[in-house]
């Protein structure tokens, strides 16, 4: 019996370790009155460095290993049980990541309707999309490019390990900004988020 259930946790983290990432995840299986701990390693014995409430849900994680989920909580990412965690509904399906930036200097990247780009010391500009899309494999990288009366902005995005450099998170994208304002080219890196 012992080893049957061995056999299926070990299923269970492989499968779990398998799944197309980063991904959007809900706690579950957490009682109401307890939370999911994060800790700083892989493992039960390490040190807590922050919590998931029973109802959390959209929590993004990044990558996985043995059965634990590497995921953000505040300014730092953690290790949370991949047994406390499913699937969410709410996913990316092939489209593009919802927010970029970047460090020294700080940029930002939004989108929606029209892409918003906030850095260079010009403010908030507002784009318009004029082509987006998805490389035929999606594990190499999709792109979104947006003009606005004189400036334009490509963005290239790749699932990739990233960090932005100031703080302890972790991201499961990567982004290559071309950014022309005012007549000026400058080429930006930085992390993505799904959410």
């Amino acid at each position: 019996m012992i080893r049957c259930l061995a056999l299926v946790f070990l299923v269970f983290a492989s499968v779990a370790d398998a799944q197309e990432l980063p991904a959007l995840y809900d706690v579950y299986d957490v009682a109401a009155n307890d939370v999911l701990n994060v800790r700083a390693e892989p493992t039960s014995a390490s040190a807590i460095i922050g919590v998931l409430t029973p109802d959390a849900q959209n929590v993004e994680v990044v990558r996985t290993h043995k059965g634990w989920a590497l995921l953000n909580v505040g300014e730092q990412a953690g290790w949370a049980s991949m047994r406390y965690l499913t699937l969410s509904a709410n996913q990316l399906e092939g489209g593009l990541p919802e927010s970029c930036y970047g460090t020294e200097p700080f940029w930002s990247l939004s989108h929606g309707a029209y892409l918003f780009f906030d850095g260079l010391g010009e403010g908030t500009i507002r784009y318009k999309i004029v082509e987006q899309g998805v490389s035929a494999n999606w594990n190499t990288h999709s792109f979104i490019k947006a003009t606005s009366q004189t400036n334009s902005v490509t963005a290239i995005i790749r699932p990739a390990a990233c960090n932005d450099g100031m703080s302890d998170r972790q991201f499961g994208f990567s982004v290559d900004v071309l950014a022309n304002i005012n007549g000026r080219t400058t080429l930006l890196t930085g992390c993505c988020s799904i959410r």
